[in-house]
């Protein structure tokens, strides 16, 4: 949620780095594109939570992504 939040304001507000990088996710998309995925459903926050290498090797969700992402319904706002 902290990077959506980043993406909706003005990148000037945020430290030299971090802006940058906003600044220029909006120079090519609008806020309304990004959605908040949760992290049940979020294959990248498995490594920073620290999963066991043996439960990632047969994770579904690392291997083939997030359902949503091929049916085209993605999670509410």
């Amino acid at each position: 949620m902290i990077v959506l939040s980043w993406i909706r304001k003005e990148s000037y507000h945020l430290k030299t780095f971090v802006a940058n990088r906003i600044a220029t996710i909006q120079e090519i998309t609008s806020s309304e594109q990004w959605r908040y995925v949760s992290t049940e459903n979020n294959p990248a926050d498995f490594v920073p939570r620290g999963i066991d290498s043996l439960k990632l090797k047969t994770c579904e969700l690392w291997w083939n992504g997030s359902k949503f992402l091929m049916s085209n319904q993605y999670p509410q706002r």
